[in-house]
């Protein structure tokens, strides 16, 4: 049996953002205790093993690069969606 949906506030940063780094963010959100809790998926569109382990130890919650063709898209966002609805996450406070 599924559980309720219940909503909540997540992000997901791009690795590659026009202005600013998508690291840059994730340590910023990490160092505001009001937002610090919300759950972090870091995108990417190229693996990368040291931008992971800097990913994961500023505290983003998954690493996902993204397909490069629509089908994988679809699916990979699909199986994220259902991972988040089986994750208990704290509810956003503001």
């Amino acid at each position: 049996m599924k559980k309720p949906h219940r909503a909540s506030a997540s992000s997901v940063l791009n690795d590659k953002m026009p202005r600013v780094e998508g690291l840059a963010v994730l340590e910023e959100i990490r160092r505001h205790g009001d937002i610090a809790h919300i759950p972090i998926i870091m995108f990417t569109s190229a693996e990368s093993d040291v931008k992971e382990a800097r990913s994961c130890d500023l505290g983003a919650n998954t690493y996902v690069v993204k397909p490069m063709n629509d089908e994988d898209l679809s699916r990979m966002v699909r199986r994220t969606n259902d991972f988040w609805e089986l994750v208990e996450v704290p509810e956003f406070k503001r």
